[in-house]
């Protein structure tokens, strides 16, 4: 008798354009055609630097598109409703391969963004994707978030963010006490941090002093409800 082979659907390998469009659709957060080609170029870097570095864990593109590129699809309409200045100062802490910058600003391009991180692999990476997509006034800063103010001030920037995002880079009560010093605090002006979490916002009487909450976002994302907070500095 002969022997039968079966023969399991392969995903894409590659992501091109419209199999990007499609994903988004399904995850409920449409992008236009020209940022799906953007998503997909990223993607397919990723996925590439992903078997030499081990940058997001074994995963295809699909699978990184659906946990975690997910997050900037919704975080972008989050940023954009929020109350930020003209031409914001952006800054991402612990930034790895650029998840959820990167992403987030093929679909938010407001101001400058720094994607900061400490190790020099990742930096490398995000600069050779950013140096493909070409997204503007967006950048890579090598080295400790402590630091990257000062650095950037003695090159011409301001002194302080109008944003700092965060996404696991510390816990969230000792990421407000060590980013408070970084933000903005002109009347009128303040500062905004964001934090992306697995948890609804904290009550108010777990905010640190110093800091009010501001608007609050829920999203599917993975299977779960994932959230966004943000704080303003006082």
């Amino acid at each position: 008798m002969a022997e039968t082979t079966y023969f399991l659907p392969m995903r894409d390998t590659q992501p091109n354009a419209e199999a990007v469009l499609a994903a988004a659709r399904k995850l409920g957060r449409p992008v236009e055609p020209d940022q799906a080609e953007l998503l997909a170029v990223y993607l397919d870097q990723l996925v590439k630097w992903n078997k030499k570095m081990n940058l997001v864990g074994p995963a295809d593109w699909r699978t990184v598109f659906d946990r975690l590129v997910v997050d900037s699809l919704f975080l972008a309409d989050f940023v954009a409703g929020l109350k930020l200045p003209d031409h914001p100062l952006s800054l991402d802490f612990g930034a790895g391969a650029g998840l959820p910058g990167i992403p987030l600003r093929v679909l938010w391009q407001a101001g400058d963004y720094w994607l900061v991180e400490v190790r020099e692999k990742r930096a490398t990476f995000m600069k050779s994707a950013l140096g493909r997509l070409r997204l503007p006034a967006t950048s890579v800063f090598l080295g400790k978030a402590e630091d990257a103010l000062d650095r950037l001030a003695r090159s011409g920037h301001q002194a302080t963010a109008d944003l700092i995002l965060s996404r696991a880079f510390m816990p969230w009560q000792k990421l407000l006490d060590f980013i408070r010093p970084m933000l903005r605090k002109e009347p009128g002006r303040p500062g905004t941090a964001i934090i992306l979490a697995n948890d609804p916002p904290p009550a108010e009487s777990a905010i640190p002093g110093g800091w009010r909450l501001g608007d609050a976002a829920s999203y599917p994302a993975a299977g779960s409800e994932r959230y966004f907070w943000s704080f303003k500095v006082e």
